[in-house]
């Protein structure tokens, strides 16, 4: 679960700073920005992840 929280946050960074945007251009023209809703997702995931991450071991106990 680690990896995978490690990249949703280097995701959501990337989100976040602009190098990365969630924008799709409809048939008609219309351009339709999702980046918000990406982002907030992002957060509620790593969010979910955290909270049900089991307890690092440290590598003494390993």
């Amino acid at each position: 679960m680690t990896t995978q929280r490690g990249y949703l946050q280097a995701l959501l960074v990337e989100y976040r700073n602009g190098s990365r945007s969630a924008i799709y251009t409809l048939p008609d023209g219309k351009r339709i920005d999702e980046t918000a809703q990406v982002i907030a997702q992002l957060e509620n995931d790593i969010q979910r992840l955290t909270l049900h991450a089991p307890p690092e071991v440290s590598d003494s106990k390993r």
